[in-house]
């Protein structure tokens, strides 16, 4: 899955990878516009504010939930917080992307660089 920062609507932008054309070509043409609308989610937050995954469609109402897994790291999930994202689908209903606030009640993301492996350089010993 691909991540893009909206940094002027402060937003991350979550690309669902798909095997047609418009996730191969960008192009939309062929599939028509995505429907976008308003879904509830559940996010799941990491240390030092890490996106670790995001449940959409925690609302009965909306349909059969699914889960986007971003990070696997089973043993740093410090909170599950409930949001609302906006969702782009298809003609068929497939999901395009997801757009999700970086910063809401009870959470702020630092995506990317919360996501980044840090790694220091070991000294040598002399």
């Amino acid at each position: 899955m691909r991540v893009v920062v909206d940094a002027g609507r402060n937003v991350l932008r979550l690309l669902i990878p798909r095997d047609d054309a418009v996730a191969t070509t960008g192009s939309n043409a062929a599939a028509g516009a995505p429907t976008v609308g308003p879904r509830t989610a559940i996010l799941d937050v990491g240390e030092a504010g890490r996106l670790l995954g995001l449940e959409i469609g925690d609302d009965p109402a909306e349909g059969e939930p699914w889960y986007l897994d971003l990070e696997d790291a089973p043993g740093s999930l410090l909170r599950s917080v409930p949001v609302t994202v906006e969702v782009a689908s298809d003609r068929s209903g497939q999901p395009v992307w997801v757009d999700l606030p970086r910063r809401g009640d009870g959470y702020e993301l630092t995506f990317p660089i919360g996501n980044q492996c840090w790694v220091r350089p070991r000294r040598r010993p002399a």
